[in-house]
């Protein structure tokens, strides 16, 4: 009986622990003239709900033994050789070049702290008091483990000089289709009147421009001020769309054959680092400017993908 109600109390105390959580960020690009901390980026992109392409990444972990580390280390690292460092708790000093390019959350229980590093982690830096610490043992590298270890340790500059390729080739727009047919300057009621009825799922007000979205066997059609179409995610493999003869399912052997230049980096989207290695997201640009596809490789096959015009 002692041992049972040992062991229930045992349970009982592990259901209602809480475990540690890291949130680590990484800011890749930076704008010229814009923050010198990921930490108003990523305040930033949350406040806007801003979809597009990021100029961070993160990555989540619950090591709690990593989480006591990382804890002790900001500590530590005040006994570490110090240096101004221009970049405080908003826009930075201006002229002083200086950038915190990572940011971790850490949070243990109900205590919560966050540390702030330079680009290769070689500084720990104290915003508030516009100081940085070096670290000239590499101890916080050492420290790191599992998937923040990978994080931190994974190179995005094919990915990044991708995103910046000036002559990144174009395509027809005649290459994407739905039932033999492409789509660009298609109205609602002409859409409806040839395929069917649309099922509205929401409205939404997009810097000024009124969208709506409907949906139809799974896909999604997205109408400026309910007339004009501008985009179109293809969920449902049997729909009737393809690209270049290809669709959902088809194998990423042939997207390289067919367009290498765009296969040979994955555009980086705000979403945790965990998915960007799980799903790759390429692009293809429709020439004179007149839309483009993005579309998610996943498992080596074709998974979804996104027309705009």
């Amino acid at each position: 009986m002692r041992h049972l109600y040992l062991l229930l109390l045992f349970s009982y105390a592990a259901c209602f622990s809480q475990k540690a959580k890291i949130t680590a960020y990484r800011l890749l690009v930076e704008d010229d003239d814009g923050p010198c901390s990921v930490k108003i980026y990523v305040e930033e992109y949350r406040k806007l709900g801003f979809k597009g392409f990021s100029w961070y990444v993160m990555a989540e972990s619950d090591d709690e033994k990593l989480a006591e580390r990382l804890l002790s280390l900001k500590k530590e690292a005040k006994e570490w050789s110090g240096v101004p460092h221009g970049c405080g708790n908003n826009y930075g000093v201006i002229g002083a070049g200086d950038m915190i390019h990572n940011m971790i959350v850490v949070e243990k229980e109900e205590f919560r702290d966050t540390l702030f590093t330079t680009a290769d982690n070689n500084r720990i830096v104290f915003p508030e008091m516009t100081k940085a610490y070096i670290d000239e043992k590499g101890v916080f590298k050492e420290s790191l483990t599992g998937i923040i270890k990978e994080f931190f340790e994974f190179d995005f500059t094919k990915d990044i000089e991708g995103m910046r390729m000036i002559d990144f080739p174009s395509e027809n727009p005649d290459i994407v289709l739905f039932k033999s047919k492409n789509l660009k300057g298609f109205t609602k009621d002409k859409f409806e009147k040839q395929f069917g009825k649309l099922t509205l799922v929401d409205k939404v007000n997009n810097y000024g421009r009124k969208e709506f979205v409907y949906s139809l066997n799974g896909d999604i059609y997205t109408f400026e001020d309910d007339v004009r179409l501008i985009s179109v995610e293809v969920n449902n493999p049997d729909s009737g769309w393809g690209i270049d003869g290809l669709s959902i399912g088809s194998k990423q052997e042939l997207f390289l054959e067919k367009y290498p230049e765009s296969m040979s980096f994955n555009v980086i989207s705000s979403k945790k680092f965990e998915d960007y290695k799980k799903e790759q997201l390429h692009w293809l640009r429709f020439n004179e400017s007149e839309g483009s596809i993005g579309y998610w490789i996943k498992d080596g096959v074709l998974n979804r993908f996104v027309i705009h015009y």
